[in-house]
């Protein structure tokens, strides 16, 4: 997409202001613990575990943010918890879920900014699987692999330099013609 070339006064570049969620930092956690053991609540009697997914967006508690003796760095310490579904057959091989949490404890080095008017937050993406399930009664033991996702954000106002409304280029029609790829090539060598 290009800018529109059919600027007039009327159109012309103009300064927009838009409310965003500025990142600050982010970082990538990876977790895995063998032999998890996780209550779940099911509805009835489960035998067989089938998948385990992520059931919402998880919960921070207890945060401390500490600053450090690095400039503009500082200490995040928190409570992640993450609510899950579990999936699993009954005795009649029947499918049923079930609910649970998993709790990290996430101690982390992050760039955080200055204290200011509008405050930051620290927000958490949890994406967990679970292998090797086993179910006794209604405890899941599993291996659990989590990839969560940390960030330092803050809501800001941001001006972008806008020239106009977009000028949508022509849709193309897919064309599966055996020649197309030949009739595409130019017509003399291009260095």
């Amino acid at each position: 997409m290009a800018c529109n070339n059919r600027i007039t006064y009327g159109n012309r570049n103009a300064n927009i202001c838009i409310l965003a969620k500025r990142v600050f930092d982010a970082c990538l956690q990876q977790i895995s613990r063998e032999n998890e053991e996780l209550t779940v609540v099911f509805p009835e009697p489960a035998v067989t575990f089938v998948d385990l997914r992520v059931a919402g967006p998880g919960v921070i508690s207890d945060l401390i943010i500490t600053p450090t003796g690095t400039a503009g760095c500082s200490r995040v310490r928190f409570t992640l918890i993450v609510p899950l579904e579990v999936i699993a057959l009954n005795a009649g091989g029947q499918e049923i879920t079930g609910t649970t949490s998993i709790r990290f404890e996430m101690d982390l080095f992050m760039r955080t900014p200055r204290e200011s008017l509008v405050p930051t937050e620290v927000t958490c993406t949890a994406n967990i699987r679970a292998f090797l399930g086993k179910i006794s009664g209604n405890v899941l033991t599993c291996t659990i692999c989590a990839s969560i996702i940390c960030r330092i954000t803050a809501d800001v106002d941001i001006v972008i330099n806008a020239c106009g409304p977009v000028c949508l280029p022509s849709c193309r029609e897919f064309n599966d013609n055996v020649c197309s790829a030949f009739f595409d090539r130019p017509v003399y060598p291009v260095l």
